[in-house]
């Protein structure tokens, strides 16, 4: 029992605590009396059924007719105005319902007995309900008026009233602490109202979709859609649609300011290939951080995840594939939060690529006939490469299927830039994203040069050999031994000639390589074998030698 240790007095006081709650419920609102609900006839109202429906008890009927000046009770006319005076009417406390419950979420009643949080649930009068570093749930209010309660928050019930069937709905709450989002149902009378009461200021709401914020002793409050009225201490501002305002204990709550707009996903394609999964959009004017959280759909009832970054990105969320929506709003120096983006993604980023080995990112390749290489994943059965020359893939020039990690194209290709990118195929023959763009250019080896017979003069050698393209380099070794291990030259040239100093005689070996603009080192010419004569032997000889010595 509820009660197990409370003495009597105790338990009169709680009583009595309950009965002047519900008292000042029923009649708090004196200043409704003078207030009229207007009522649409429906077919098949009468003044009977309408009283026994309504009314708070059936001697206002008399009155109401002849208020209304109905000359038959038992006939109404279909499209006709009733003016009911809201005093007239029936109040009864009606339940907040709990449509979702997510993470960490505890709540108490009225004498402070736990209540188990679940789908379903049913809150009252007086009911306090806490949320976790994980916690969020969505609560649903007599009039359909949605509040979904975010982690780290508090919020009690202190008044949930509603006034016969009209569909009016007196909600009044306190959000000691955290962040609340509500979208509140359209007034349908006098006694329509929302109210959230915080430390610092309370917010009056009808028929809107608002986000209200407290940090103990301030708020925030956010208007997407209608108006909310904010009142604090020495001042009432109405903030309009696409305004927010902030409000400090014991100081009025400032002028609105426009929100921040939503971020832009028009770039993005709604597809997610890649783990952890990343998303970006541009940076929005005046954001210091954004607020980022991912739900199954569009409703956000159940959040999967929430965050607040300092980076227009979302990144490191560890999600199965599968279908998400995203929701993104801007956070200005202030915290108040702007317009929602809310972008549709689907997550296929499994089975993951391989990863790429040859040609390495953006190399060149000397050769007509590429092998392309990449990683073995423990779970591939098989593989999926494609080439193309462009780094979208429009323009594809294969795609083949493969057992092995190694393809080499069939026929030769020309030279140019080129990409390639490879997917893993597992054993149910489910072939995941393809990797990465991986770009390699193919050009052809440059040249070898061609050496001219050298020229001998009585203390210099002068070397030429045949020029390359512009911005090429020449590597020329001369050297006593055919393997080039004993050099007597060994220079890097910007010009396709060098002279050095004459060499006692005997026979030496020459070669020329030719480096490219790109670094690349290019295979050295055939080895020659020159003779250099005896000091005395008419160095003219020596050309002859050159071409007949030729290896």
């Amino acid at each position: 029992m509820p009660y197990d240790g409370l003495g009597r007095d105790e338990i009169g006081t709680i009583r009595m605590r309950f009965l002047g709650l519900i008292a000042a419920l029923i009649f708090c609102a004196p200043a409704l009396s003078a207030e009229q609900w207007i009522y649409k006839v429906q077919p098949g109202d009468n003044l009977w059924n309408f009283s026994k429906q309504n009314l708070s008890s059936m001697r206002f009927m008399p009155r109401l007719q002849q208020l209304n000046q109905v000359a038959d009770p038992t006939r109404l006319q279909p499209g006709s105005r009733l003016k009911v005076p809201m005093n007239w009417l029936r109040v009864k406390p009606v339940p907040v319902v709990a449509k979702s419950v997510n993470g960490a979420v505890t709540a108490t009643n009225l004498l402070g007995d736990a209540i188990e949080m679940a789908a379903g649930t049913k809150l009252l009068i007086g009911s306090r309900i806490r949320t976790g570093d994980d916690g969020n749930v969505l609560l649903l209010f007599a009039d359909q008026t949605e509040l979904a309660l975010r982690a780290n928050s508090e919020l009690a019930l202190d008044a949930m009233t509603a006034y016969g069937n009209s569909g009016m709905v007196d909600s009044r709450m306190r959000l000691d602490m955290g962040r609340i989002g509500a979208t509140v149902t359209d007034a349908k009378g006098p006694g329509s109202q929302f109210e959230i009461t915080t430390p610092a200021a309370v917010a009056a709401v009808r028929g809107t979709v608002e986000r209200v914020a407290t940090d103990g002793t301030s708020m925030r409050a956010e208007v997407t859609e209608g108006e909310v009225l904010v009142s604090g201490s020495g001042g009432t501002t109405r903030v309009p649609e696409g305004f927010a305002t902030r409000a400090e204990q014991g100081k009025p709550p400032e002028p609105p300011r426009p929100l921040l707009p939503a971020p832009d996903f028009s770039a993005f394609s709604g597809l997610v290939e890649r783990l952890p999964p990343r998303v970006s959009w541009p940076a929005v004017a005046g954001a210091q951080n954004y607020r980022i959280q991912v739900a199954r759909d569009a409703s956000f009832d159940t959040l999967l995840y929430e965050a607040i970054s300092p980076t227009a990105a979302l990144r490191g969320l560890e999600l199965a594939d599968g279908d998400y929506v995203l929701r993104v709003r801007a956070i200005d120096p202030d915290g108040v939060e702007g317009f929602d983006a809310v972008q549709p993604f689907t997550l296929n980023a499994r089975p993951e690529p391989p990863f790429a080995r040859a040609p390495a990112f953006d190399s060149t390749v000397r050769d007509q006939f590429a092998a392309l290489t990449w990683a073995e994943p423990s779970n591939a059965v098989g593989y999926r490469v494609q080439l193309a020359t462009d780094e979208a893939f429009a323009n594809v020039l294969l795609t083949e299927e493969i057992t092995s990690s190694t393809y080499t194209p069939g026929v030769p290709v020309e030279f140019r830039q080129y990409y390639w990118r490879v997917a893993t195929k597992i054993a149910d023959g489910e072939v995941g994203p393809y990797g990465d763009p991986q770009p390699f250019k193919l050009k052809p080896s440059p040249p070898k040069p061609e050496p001219e017979p050298p020229e001998l003069a009585e203390k210099e050698m002068n070397f030429r050999w045949s020029k390359g393209e512009p911005g090429q380099t020449y590597h020329f070794q001369f050297a006593r031994d055919a393997k080039f291990e004993e050099l007597v030259s060994d220079e890097t040239l910007d010009k396709p000639t060098i002279t050095i100093e004459r060499p006692s005689s005997g026979d030496y070996y020459l070669r020329i390589a030719t480096i490219d603009t790109d670094g690349y080192h290019g295979p050295f010419s055939t080895a020659q074998k020159i003779e250099v004569p005896y000091d005395g032997i008419m160095h003219y000889l020596l050309p002859a030698a050159f071409l007949l010595l030729s290896l």
